[in-house]
């Protein structure tokens, strides 16, 4: 191998290198954008809820009941099937704001939604009515020490 093809060969590499480098883009840091979540997400159906309020109706709202329900945000006398946004429902989308140190409006607001669409655990956030989390702040955190 003469030293014009091994330079040339390196020239090759550094500029496909170069190339990739440059085509490559960094993730977005700026707005917050919900279409992302509509492909990756199995909670993307709550999209359709964005904005949803006391008093709503939405065929969306049994599968939100479902998921406040698993994670111990509704009780077991709830109807899960209702497709009505009810007092109760209010009620448990506030403490689960408030669990996830969003604004307690008891709204479906983008936040609220990102949220219940983010991936997560699947233990309950309330067992027995006590829950581990203190405004944002997850399970166990404080038990360890971390460094």
């Amino acid at each position: 191998m003469s030293l014009y093809s091994l330079s040339s060969s390196s020239t090759l590499l550094a500029c496909s290198t170069l190339i990739i480098f440059l085509s490559w883009t960094a993730p977005s840091t700026s707005a917050f954008s919900l279409s992302d979540l509509s492909s990756t997400s199995p909670w993307s159906a709550f999209l359709n809820l964005t904005g949803c309020h006391l008093g709503d109706r939405n065929p969306v709202l049994p599968t939100l009941k479902n998921y406040l329900h698993h994670f111990g945000y509704l009780p077991d006398s709830v109807d899960l099937s209702d497709d009505s946004f009810d007092d109760i429902l209010e009620s448990a989308l506030r403490t689960y704001q408030q669990n996830f140190a969003l604004d307690a409006t008891g709204h479906l607001d983008l936040r609220t939604i990102a949220q219940l669409a983010s991936p997560r655990c699947g233990v309950p956030d309330i067992i027995n009515g006590t829950t581990s989390m203190i405004a944002g702040r997850l399970h166990g955190r404080g038990l360890y020490t971390y460094f």
